[in-house]
């Protein structure tokens, strides 16, 4: 996908636009894969926007199949990240085909959550 990104372990990580994404299999040893596209906004909200956060991803899963969207209050800095999953369970061999499709539409869907939280909350702060 031309894409840059690098392999940590067995997971796979990279950067496309506003957002931070992991790449990983979820499935059991031995059992068929299950992809997952872990989306990071690159922004942060403070602490005490948490309650709207979690508001703005109900809403978003209320109308969007794709990705599954959630706040998450990160304890070290005390600050809220807004983050986009798609998890797909595949066939015991998925073709090139199938893992790209799933790869393409989890980075997407992400993306476009991630645009709408830019226009959400226009106060967020880069992440340190």
């Amino acid at each position: 996908m031309d894409a840059d990104y690098t392999v940590e372990g067995g997971d796979v990580y990279g950067r496309w636009e506003q957002g931070i994404f992991q790449f990983s299999d979820l499935g059991e040893r031995d059992a068929e894969p299950v992809l997952q596209v872990h989306g990071t906004w690159e922004l942060v909200l403070p602490e005490d926007a948490y309650p709207q956060a979690a508001l703005f991803c109900n809403e978003w899963n209320a109308v969007n199949a794709w990705p599954k969207a959630y706040a998450q209050i990160e304890e070290v800095e005390h600050v809220v990240g807004i983050f986009g999953e798609t998890t797909v369970d595949l066939t015991a061999a998925p073709t090139a085909e199938q893992v790209e499709l799933v790869v393409s539409q989890g980075i997407g869907t992400a993306l476009l959550l991630f645009d709408a939280a830019a226009e959400a909350f226009p106060d967020a702060r880069a992440i340190e």
